[in-house]
């Protein structure tokens, strides 16, 4: 049961990051693609300290690979 519930925090984590980037590459101008997505994600995980959002920052680039 807490392996079901942790799972599906990173699901839902995994696609708010992505929805996220997505608003960001639209707002940017840009065409909104897995590439330009994947890019913005890889941008994002430079930038966060925190190694849990890294780790979900990396699942959410493989899903958009």
């Amino acid at each position: 049961m807490v392996k079901e519930v942790a799972d599906r925090a990173v699901f839902d984590d995994v696609c708010r990051v992505i929805g996220r980037a997505a608003v960001m590459v639209k707002q940017s101008g840009q065409v909104v693609n897995g590439s330009t997505i994947k890019m913005m994600l890889e941008n994002h995980a430079t930038q966060s300290n925190d190694d849990y959002m890294k780790s979900i920052y990396t699942v959410a680039q493989c899903v958009m690979a």
